[in-house]
């Protein structure tokens, strides 16, 4: 019974626990279920590329994120091994190699993996083998992270720090740096322009890297000090002074960012940028702010339409204008209409340097003149635009037009000057050839005026020129011209439809001149003659047709004055055959063309040569003869009647004399030079004459200087005759009694002789008139101890007359013709 039970007992025993076993087992197998469906999801739906891998390397599962990561399907994977898709340059083992062995439990790596499309990804591959429980290899877990873009990031970050350090080290204005805070002040990096730019080299600043501090400017110390405390916060900028290594300031701007480890600024980088142009810059620009507010020229900053958009505190000083006022407004609004269109361009471009002049509107209404000149800003990013500076030059403007005026404007009369003159009469020839007009040049002199400045003074004759330059204007219309051309001649320009508009002005000219001057309480009467030219042909000029006139005038004069004459065929003629006498005489000098013939003035009492005057003639090789009447005036207007007279002075009293004088019988005759008007213009003549005298062995007395009464009062003439009446020279009044000779001026000249012109001595027989000229002449010549000498002696009659009318040398071809200087020893031995 006992032994019954108890294998009952056992049998009902063994039965539960086979039913508890069983149950247990199928609680492991659900357990395994539930475990392996949570790695599946986990495996599913991890953020990390997960795949188990057979231990000869084939993949047996894989989630969504490799699938992604590898770019293909979770069946393209399983159909492959793990080297199918692995980068072929990476020289590791597989993954299953690795671990399979069993040697290692766990691996980790860098990979690369080649997509389908060929692109690599770059990734972090961790690996472990799984065992089974009696530690047996089992599979392979694979975790895929990837860093693709991590990699991708830190080669362009690599990438921009080299080109970045290779700018640095060819840069010469700025260099990058690593400073390490930790444990102490040092640099990692310094990029080699550190030197362009301190002068101290990378090595000097890494061995004391508290040098830069050292080189602040003490002043800006404490602000570097603060900013270096807000970088160790986030990063900033500060600019201070450097003291470069060779002494001079520099500005440096430094931009730096910490450099974080474990939440620790460890380290700053920065770069450093010489900023001194542009501090300096900034400078010039405050100094110029403060320049422009205390500047006395108007300063205006305009757009490219004109409109100002600043102006200096000046503009109201100079223009009236306060700035309020100007601001907003348009600078052609200002500007005198005729300056815009010339001057616009000029502003609106800037061209830089150009100065140009305009007229701006004061506030009162009047123009002033403003020196102006543009400068484009365009080129400054800060301030675009124009600045345009206007300096007030009205004062100066106002001068130099008066200087402008003077330079064309006679300083007597006020009228157009030779310069002007001839100006607006080629403006005029020049509208005839386009409108068709008639244009007349009318030479106009005064006739006796000379008398007006020897009896009355410099200062009537002035008043008289004066008064006869308005008297013209008057006639004429303001468009057209009355200038003085001469001492005492005025030249008219008259336009007209036809001739006879021109010859009615040149008569009503003579008759305006006809009437007396009011000079004080003198009234003179004068006549003018008047010279007119008609330019007729295309190709006249301005000194055809002042020539033209200037013949008339001289024909008009030589028929006693108080005419017009006109310009015609005769003339044409005359002119032509001027025109070939002054080509001669430019050259006839050069070319020994001239000669000097002798005709003796003799003692009326026994008939004796006592001196000879010098008579030019010129011997012109085409031509032949040429007399003096004909080629002196002209080279009197072309003014080479000076070099000419020289070489008389020269040849006469050089050349001749010194040789007569070494021929007995002629050792004590003297010679007489006519000396032109021109040659007393000169300041230096007595020192030239004495110098030729000197140069000869003569002495002052053999030469006796003949000058005509108008010659010898004109302008400074008179001090001239007086320095070389010192030297000793003899002065004789040639032509006396001509021209309105006043006697008067004799006693105020330095003269030693009277000469009477020929048309007394020719009458002397049978004219009383004459024969008391003469006469009362030689009286007044004795009184004032002056020699007398009559011209034009022909026969024994009027020799015999003028010696009993007191007359004390004769001159005339009773005596001699003018000879060749051979003839005159000839003639002395015979008289």
């Amino acid at each position: 019974m006992a032994r019954t039970g108890t294998a009952l007992e056992a049998g009902l025993a063994g039965r539960a626990g086979a039913a508890r076993a069983d149950d247990a087992l199928g609680f492991a197998a659900m357990m395994v279920a539930e475990a392996e469906e949570r790695f599946r999801l986990t495996l599913e739906h991890a953020p990390i590329g997960m795949a188990i891998i057979e231990l000869d390397g084939q993949i047996r599962d894989v989630n969504r994120e490799l699938s992604r990561i590898l770019g293909r399907t979770p069946d393209e994977l399983r159909a492959v091994r793990y080297e199918d898709f692995a980068h072929p340059d990476d020289d590791a083992p597989p993954i299953y190699r690795e671990l399979a062995p069993g040697a290692q439990e766990f691996h980790r790596a860098e990979k690369r993996y080649v997509r389908p499309d060929g692109s690599i990804v770059w990734a972090e591959l961790t690996g472990m083998i799984v065992r089974r429980p009696d530690s047996a290899p089992l599979h392979i877990v694979a975790l895929l992270r990837d860093l693709t873009e991590r990699r991708t990031w830190e080669r362009s970050l690599r990438e921009q720090d080299l080109r970045l350090r290779a700018l640095a080290d060819g840069s010469t204005d700025f260099f990058v740096y690593r400073v390490s805070l930790e444990p102490e002040l040092s640099y990692d990096y310094l990029s080699e322009a550190v030197e362009a730019v301190s002068g101290y080299t990378v090595a000097e600043l890494e061995a004391n890297p508290m040098l830069i501090f050292e080189r602040v400017h003490p002043e800006d110390l404490p602000l570097m000090r603060a900013r270096m405390t807000e970088q160790r916060m986030g990063g900033t900028d500060v600019t201070y002074r450097f003291r470069h290594r060779d002494g001079h300031q520099i500005w440096i701007k430094a931009r730096s960012a910490p450099v974080v480890v474990d939440g620790r600024i460890v380290a700053m980088d920065g770069i450093a940028t010489d900023v001194t142009a542009q501090m300096q810059a900034r400078q010039q620009k405050a100094w110029f702010s403060r320049l422009v507010a205390n500047s006395s020229h108007v300063i205006l900053a305009i757009d490219g339409h004109g409109v100002i958009q600043q102006a200096s505190p000046s503009v109201e000083t100079v223009l009236g204008w306060t700035t309020e006022e100007t601001v907003g407004d348009s600078l052609w609004a200002g500007m005198h209409h005729e300056d815009i269109a010339v001057n616009k361009d000029h502003f609106v471009n800037g061209r830089v340097g150009q100065v140009t002049r305009v007229r701006m509107r004061h506030r009162s209404g009047a123009w002033r003149w403003m020196e102006a000149q543009a400068a484009s800003m365009d080129e400054d990013a800060e301030a675009r635009g124009i600045v345009v500076t206007l300096r007030d030059i009205t004062d100066q403007a106002a001068a130099e037009a008066a200087l402008a005026r003077q330079a064309v404007t006679d300083g007597l009369t006020r009228l157009p000057n030779r310069t002007l003159l001839r100006d607006r009469i080629s403006r005029a020839i020049a509208r005839r050839e386009q409108n068709g007009t008639t244009v007349g040049v009318l030479t106009v002199n005064l006739d006796r005026f000379h008398t007006v400045n020897m009896d009355l003074g410099h200062e009537a004759g002035d008043r008289v020129l004066i008064e006869a330059g308005a008297r013209l204007t008057a006639l004429v219309p303001p468009n057209q011209t009355v200038g003085r051309f001469a001492a005492d001649e005025l030249v008219v320009c008259a336009e007209g439809p036809d001739v006879d508009h021109v010859f009615d002005v040149a008569e009503r000219v003579r008759l305006a001149l006809a009437r007396p001057f009011v000079v004080g309480e003198d009234e003179i009467v004068l006549s003018g003659s008047v010279g007119v030219a008609v330019v007729e042909d295309a190709g006249d000029t301005v000194d055809d047709a002042l020539a033209r006139s200037a013949l008339a005038l001289r024909e008009a004069k030589a028929n006693g004055g108080d005419a017009v004459h006109v310009f015609g065929v005769e003339l044409r003629e005359r002119a032509r055959r001027r025109r070939e006498i002054e080509r001669g005489l430019r050259t006839a000098l050069e070319n020994q063309e001239f000669a000097l013939h002798y005709q003796p003035i003799v003692d009326v009492r026994d008939g004796r040569p006592v001196s000879v005057e010098a008579l030019l003639r010129w011997f012109h090789p085409e031509r032949g003869p040429i007399g003096p009447d004909d080629f002196v005036p002209v080279a009197e207007d072309i003014g080479l009647i000076a070099d000419i007279g020289d070489w008389v002075i020269d040849e006469a009293a050089c050349g001749q004399l010194a040789r007569w004088r070494q021929q007995p019988g002629l050792d004590d005759l003297t010679v007489s030079i006519n000396v032109a008007a021109q040659q007393l213009d000169d300041e230096a003549f007595a020192t030239r004459l004495q110098r030729t005298i000197d140069s000869h062995g003569l002495h002052p007395a053999d030469i006796v200087l003949e000058v005509t009464e108008s010659a010898a009062v004109s302008g400074d003439h008179l001090a001239r005759l007086e320095d070389a009446a010192e030297l000793g020279v003899g002065i004789a009044i040639d032509d006396f009694g001509t021209h309105y000779s006043s006697l008067s001026h004799i006693t105020r000249l330095p003269v030693d002789y009277i000469k009477i012109d020929r048309s007394f001595t020719s009458g002397v027989t049978g004219d009383r008139g004459k024969r008391a000229i003469i006469m009362a002449v030689a009286q007044l010549a004795r009184g004032l101890r002056l020699a007398t000498v009559a011209e034009g002696v022909e026969t024994q009659e009027q020799a015999d007359d003028i010696a009993l009318l007191g007359i004390d040398r004769a001159q005339g071809y009773l005596y001699s013709r003018p000879v060749p200087a051979t003839e005159i020893e000839e003639l002395s031995r015979s008289m």
